[in-house]
């Protein structure tokens, strides 16, 4: 089974383990390295709520080339990878991403469990019109994501463990009127959260081989729990003198979906096989928070990212 760091970020992101082969003992290797043209884009959902009272940010890394190499070592139906990638733009580093990962196969069951950790900089611009004004600056944030998934065939299900942090515009609201801002500010929220994952991958079977299209598509729902600077300043006080023991900000509902397309090609020449691969990855998460309290923060906000790949293979 392979499926790339850099396929399931974010998001975000999440590695899966390979190997060329169930028998007992036969040691496998394979390199991967290849180049992603990144488009990251993460947006406020706050102006569907409040409209031109919203404080509308966007962050963004436009077409940055990613280089990333990894490693699938498979010995007998016990599996594991190793990658590293990174991005630049403009001589600065947007991104980079470290994943890893463990698997074990029997019958037509595929057990695996990955780790991925990645984090992002680029741009950010905000407008409001209320007062009127812009402004622009640049952003950090960092992403973890580890998976606990079993497939039978190319279907498969499992959990997925996830933390984002980032900077974001934030918004008090009161329950009788949840469309009209109290207060906005900006300020670093963490999230963390559970997600129920379902999936299919056409290359989930190790002895897929040969020329073929490649179709991949993960989905999960989950809940994500907000922590930060902001609530643990203000929280004690709106949990005591206005929320009657609520705190002001609740869990959020969470959906993510991780697709792939593409065309893989292989031979077998100097005493090896070997191949190259060219497809398109989109992922997409969205998030939003109920107002339950009487005086509530919301911080709704989608991330997508996307571009072509290129990768060229080798098995040894």
């Amino acid at each position: 089974m392979k499926r790339s760091f850099l396929f399931g970020l974010g998001l975000l992101a999440s590695g899966q383990v390979f190997a060329e082969s169930k028998l007992p003992f036969e040691v496998n290797l394979k390199v991967d390295g290849g180049v992603w043209l990144v488009s990251w884009d993460q947006q406020s959902d706050a102006a569907s709520r409040f409209g031109s009272d919203a404080i509308i940010t966007n962050y963004k890394i436009d077409n940055a080339l990613a280089q990333s190499l990894r490693f699938d070592l498979g010995l007998g139906g016990l599996n594991t990878h190793f990658e590293y990638a990174q991005a630049n733009v403009s001589g600065d580093t947007a991104m980079t991403a470290l994943s890893a990962g463990l698997g074990y196969t029997f019958d037509h069951f595929t057990m695996v469990t990955s780790y991925s950790k990645a984090d992002f900089s680029g741009s950010m611009n905000g407008f409001s019109n209320v007062p009127d004004s812009y402004s622009s600056g640049t952003f950090t944030t960092d992403l973890l994501i580890a998976d606990l998934l079993i497939f039978y065939k190319k279907l498969g299900f499992g959990l997925r463990h996830y933390e984002y942090e980032f900077p974001q515009d934030l918004y008090v609201v009161n329950k009788t009127s949840p469309n009209d801002i109290v207060v906005g500010t900006f300020g670093e929220i963490r999230y963390t959260g559970q997600f129920a994952v379902l999936a299919y991958d056409s290359d989930v079977d190790f002895n897929e081989g040969g020329n073929r299209w490649r179709t991949a598509f993960y989905g999960g729902y989950g809940r994500l729990k907000p922590t930060g600077e902001f609530i643990d300043q203000n929280n004690p006080t709106f949990k005591a003198n206005f929320n009657n023991n609520q705190d002001m900000m609740a869990d959020g509902d969470a959906w993510f979906v991780e697709s792939q397309f593409g065309y893989i090609w292989q031979t077998q020449k100097f005493g090896f096989n070997w191949g190259a691969e060219l497809g398109y990855r989109y992922n997409k998460l969205v998030a939003s928070f109920p107002v339950k309290a009487n005086y509530s923060l919301v911080s709704d906000f989608t991330t997508e990212l996307s571009g072509p790949y290129f990768n060229l293979k080798g098995v040894f």
